[in-house]
């Protein structure tokens, strides 16, 4: 029972940085299905977490970027 309490809370402290952080996070399975999608994700890409779970990673436009390597505008 103490075990499945203390992994219990530590599954909670994990949900609340997963949601809390400010980086844009998703979990997606094999088959690029959306799992789970945290908070900063939804407001980047302006979306409801509904219709984010409906989508694939395919469907979200990310940009990669190298060490040393810029984006440029225009």
């Amino acid at each position: 029972i103490k075990l499945n309490r203390q992994a219990n809370a530590e599954k909670e402290k994990f949900i609340g940085l997963f949601h809390n952080i400010q980086d844009a996070i998703l979990i997606y399975s094999k088959e690029g299905r959306i799992l789970e999608i945290n908070d900063s994700l939804l407001k980047l890409f302006g979306l409801e977490r509904s219709s984010a779970l409906a989508k694939k990673i395919g469907d979200f436009s990310i940009v990669t970027l190298k060490e040393g390597q810029h984006v440029r505008n225009g």
